[in-house]
């Protein structure tokens, strides 16, 4: 049973907003990335959102963002891409909102 629970748990990451030019950084939300959806809580306020895939929530928390200086990064949290590794990431800006 649990290695069947383990086969088909989902993918655990994170949205982060990088602040500026890598001068700090945020956790917007955790997320589970399911095989057809993806579901994220936000850090601030708990909402919670569900998505098509990872990189419509990335695009959705993209659009959150309200400073210019803001950059979205999807991060993986298991171990498969070596753990807190950056698979996406999207600039905030009037052409991505």
């Amino acid at each position: 049973m649990a290695r069947e629970a383990r086969e088909q748990a989902p993918r655990p990451f994170a949205v982060v907003y990088e602040i500026g030019d890598r001068e700090d950084c945020e956790v917007a939300a955790y997320g589970l990335a399911f095989p057809d959806r993806a579901e994220t809580t936000a850090v601030d306020d708990g909402h919670h959102t569900r998505s098509g895939s990872v990189e419509h929530a990335l695009a959705l928390y993209a659009r959150f963002a309200a400073a210019e200086n803001l950059r979205a990064h999807l991060v993986w949290l298991d171990g498969d891409t070596g753990g807190g590794t950056v698979a996406h990431d999207l600039a905030t800006s009037p052409r991505n909102a």
